[in-house]
């Protein structure tokens, strides 16, 4: 009998603000691309499931859904470009 259960959720992902540069052109736009899409996926699929969950879900409200996330996901873009600079870069 087993007296106790361990479970491990820690994991190995991480998250860089700054983008990942490469040897050939100096920035990899396949890298930040994926952490973009993979950030404005998780709004996307959190906003379906809050319009649906509250039956507001529409045309206009789902305009409104996909243009926020298209924000975020050039954001994210510029941010990782170093377009954006975050309050610890000024430093």
């Amino acid at each position: 009998m087993v007296d106790h259960y361990s479970l491990d959720f820690s994991t190995r992902l991480t998250f860089n603000i700054k983008g990942k540069t490469t040897q050939e052109d100096g920035f990899d736009w396949k890298a930040a691309c994926v952490d973009a899409g993979i950030i404005s996926l998780i709004t996307f699929f959190t906003g379906i499931g809050t319009l649906v969950s509250v039956d507001a879900l529409s045309l206009n409200s789902l305009v409104i859904l996909l243009t926020a996330c298209g924000s975020e996901f050039m954001g994210m873009l510029a941010m990782k470009r170093g377009l954006i600079t975050t309050s610890n870069d000024k430093k």
